[in-house]
């Protein structure tokens, strides 16, 4: 039955359909399995790799955002998406799609096209920021909390757009300057270290700047 088949299935037919859906505009695309202590699906364009960590239930989706973390983290992937499959939220419309007790390749596909999904996006742009020790600063002293863009109950459609979308902003954007965004978005939060003269210094050497 289709409640039995792997998420490895589903994530490696999600992303061959990806690739020929239009990911191939791109440059050259690849689809690969890399089998480790658990297998890691990957999109490669040009060289640049993007994991799908799929889940079927949605409970699980820390542990896809946790495992996406580690995979950008590790150098595996520059970008990776935490990604739940609904229709399997919804038991008695999986029979009703399939007609029966099994699903062929072709209709696994189908199914894949019609699905909706909930998505969080981790880029090691992301995780730049977030792993320093200006972003623990912040938490610590101004309870900053940064958040990963997440996507609900999304089509087929738009999940390739927020793709292709992540794949061209994060190529054509620096650490540096991402970061520096990322602050900026924040701006008004700095206004109680701006009033705190020791909170200051303890910044600055935090971060390891040196007066001149």
């Amino acid at each position: 039955m289709i409640e039995r088949i792997s998420e490895e299935s589903l994530n490696v037919t999600l992303a061959h359909l990806l690739s020929r859906y239009g990911l191939k505009a791109l440059g050259e695309v690849s689809v690969s399995v890399v089998r480790r202590r658990r297998p890691d699906v990957i999109i490669s364009i040009n060289n640049f790799r993007i994991i799908l960590e799929g889940k079927k239930d949605p409970n699980r989706l820390s542990e896809a955002i946790s495992q996406c973390e580690d995979r950008v983290d590790n150098g595996i992937a520059d970008i990776c998406l935490a990604i739940v499959y609904r229709l399997f939220q919804k038991r008695n419309r999986i029979t009703d799609f399939v007609g029966g007790i099994s699903i062929s390749q072709r209709e696994l596909e189908d199914l894949l096209r019609t699905m909706h999904y909930d998505v969080v996006v981790i880029t090691y742009i992301d995780r730049a920021f977030y792993k320093g020790r200006l972003y623990e600063f912040l938490k610590e002293h101004i309870r900053f909390r940064g958040e990963y863009k997440r996507y609900e109950n999304i089509s087929f459609d738009e999940l390739f757009a927020i793709i292709m979308q992540s794949y061209e902003f994060t190529i054509s954007s620096t650490i540096v300057d991402e970061i520096v965004s990322m602050i900026n978005a924040k701006l008004e939060l700095f206004k109680d270290i701006a009033k705190d003269r020791k909170l200051i210094e303890r910044l600055a050497k935090e971060l390891e700047l040196k007066r001149r």
